[in-house]
């Protein structure tokens, strides 16, 4: 049963909508008394924990069944599959009760199959008025006033000829609109699609035509499409001389975009300016921390009940990085409870790990790594850098800091989890802050000094190079 259809959509449940699953399969006919009923019974029972020999079939089917002397593996999977179907159902219930806009373009598909005309009219009509004053956000709000102009147009009843004229033009212009909306932001937003630019071998068809529609009536009036062309456009001409003025339009406008959209964009934005053209300057890290403080401002870290770990920690190390401690530990405090549950521990910690390594208090730092439990790799490589510089600042952690150097060494060279860059990358930092910490000990002339500035700027540029200037700089001053 474990790799069944039936567990993992049960797995997937929330407490309180296993309970609510049993009330509706007795609302479909199935009685408490029925196996099936006693399958359900079973699984909530153990709920959340159905894995192992709890979920073997043969068990199961003894405890629903304990009449039935020999076990039937035909009878038991037409169980599994009655159950799962129900479950199915239920999943789409809920889906419908969440999406509106899907629940409204249903029942206008309902009225029209049935013939109820009227109905159906005045409900569109309706729809069409609310949108107008209300808009959906994001590009879906084009789809979906698209569907109700489209399923008005080829009702069999709707004759008027030159208003059906007037609506198929208008619903062709909701399609273009979002057509246009989806294509540029999967252009710009989509860390995927990098890997298409790269490969001259594909192409994305019309994008360039879009670009140049954008610019003209009706389309130029969107704003969702105005602040993607423009974002396009700086990252193809490989020039962002005009984000400011993108900026303060996507700020004045960022409520046209949904969630996602949102922050996806801000994504784009940290990605192309703030890190790629000003890696080295404190106005790419203070940009960087702008956009994670208006995202956080406006609760748009939150996708779906849920902050992801990488934007939680995203948005603390860039307060960190420009020596906004407070406003990090206030975001730490809001946000963990958005964190999943079985994550929450480790990311807090790791969190306050990186708040306490900015506030020098490296003590604090370390018993913080000390009880994280990282697998993802990425992770792992920050934290044990973060040791090596509390190693590197504490007195009387010579001996522990170089032990960490050589374990890390080996760590570094056997992994298959990080790639050649990557590795070459650390493994210059290693190479540099082993150096760093020996001059530390033992005065070096300038003249060495300068050599290993020289290093610092050669490819590839070593992992967390910006520390490592910053340590050599105080070493200059102690000469």
């Amino acid at each position: 049963m474990e790799r069944s259809k039936l567990i993992k959509l049960f797995r997937c449940l929330s407490k309180q909508e296993v309970e609510k699953f049993g009330k509706f399969i007795v609302g479909q006919g199935c009685r408490k008394s029925s196996y099936t009923f006693g399958l359900y019974t079973y699984l909530k029972q153990h709920f959340p924990d159905i894995e192992g020999n709890i979920i073997q079939k043969e068990l199961v089917y003894k405890t629903i069944m304990p009449n039935n002397k020999a076990y039937n593996d035909r009878q038991m999977r037409n169980l599994m599959l009655k159950l799962s179907n129900y479950l199915e159902e239920y999943l789409l219930l809920l889906e419908l009760r969440e999406n509106e806009q899907e629940r409204e373009l249903l029942m206008l598909e309902v009225l029209k199959k049935r013939g109820q005309d009227e109905l159906f009219f005045k409900q569109a009509e309706r729809l069409k008025k609310q949108w107008k004053k209300k808009p959906i956000q994001g590009r879906d709000r084009y789809f979906y006033e698209y569907k109700v102009q489209e399923l008005i147009c080829t009702h069999e009843n709707f004759m008027d000829v030159e208003q059906k004229a007037k609506l198929i033009y208008e619903f062709l212009i909701s399609l273009d609109h979002y057509y246009f909306g989806v294509k540029l932001y999967y252009s710009i937003c989509i860390p995927s699609m990098e890997l298409i630019y790269k490969n001259p071998s594909l192409e994305i068809f019309l994008i360039d035509e879009i670009q140049k529609f954008s610019k003209r009536l009706p389309f130029s009036e969107n704003k969702l499409i105005e602040i993607f062309t423009l974002s396009l456009e700086a990252f193809n001409n490989n020039d962002y001389s005009n984000y400011d003025v993108i900026k303060q339009k996507y700020k004045e406008n960022y409520d046209v975009f949904n969630i996602v959209e949102n922050y996806d964009l801000n994504g784009f934005f940290l990605k192309t300016y703030c890190f790629t053209k000003h890696v080295e300057h404190k106005e790419g890290l203070k940009e960087a921390f702008e956009i994670h403080r208006f995202l956080a401002e406006k609760e748009l870290h939150i996708v779906d009940g849920v902050v992801g770990f990488d934007r939680f920690l995203a948005a603390v190390q860039s307060a960190c990085f420009v020596e906004k401690t407070e406003w990090a530990r206030n975001f730490i405090e809001k946000y963990k409870v958005y964190l999943h549950d079985d994550l929450r521990d480790n990311i807090v910690l790791f969190s306050e790990a990186k708040v306490a390594l900015e506030e020098k208090n490296y003590e604090l730092c370390l018993k913080k790594i000390q009880n994280l439990y990282l697998e993802n790799i990425g992770q792992v490589l920050i934290i044990k850098v973060d040791q090596f510089k509390c190693y590197y600042e504490l007195e009387g952690y010579e001996e522990v800091f170089f032990n960490a150097v050589n374990a890390f060494k080996v760590f570094i060279s056997r992994t298959d989890k990080v790639t050649e860059k990557v590795q070459k990358r650390f493994n210059k930092f290693i190479y540099l802050a082993n150096k760093l910490k020996k001059a530390q000990l033992n005065k070096v002339s300038e003249e060495t000094l300068d050599k290993w500035w020289v290093e610092l700027q050669e490819d590839p540029p070593p992992a967390h190079k910006r520390w490592l200037k910053e340590k050599l700089n105080e070493l200059r001053k102690t000469l």
